[in-house]
């Protein structure tokens, strides 16, 4: 689920079953793996990967 109030770039890449908190930044270039959780008023920057 994402938060209807995460603001995430479009260049972004997130995958199946990832949880975004409210207010979260997801920045272009950014890299989100399955089953990850982003915590609410969490920014995620640049080339940054998370996951497995």
């Amino acid at each position: 689920m994402i938060h209807s109030t995460a603001i995430i770039d479009p260049k972004a890449r997130i995958e199946e079953s990832v949880q975004i908190g409210a207010y979260a930044i997801i920045e272009s270039g950014a890299s989100i793996e399955r089953d990850c959780k982003i915590g609410e008023h969490a920014q995620i920057c640049g080339s940054v990967e998370i996951g497995k």
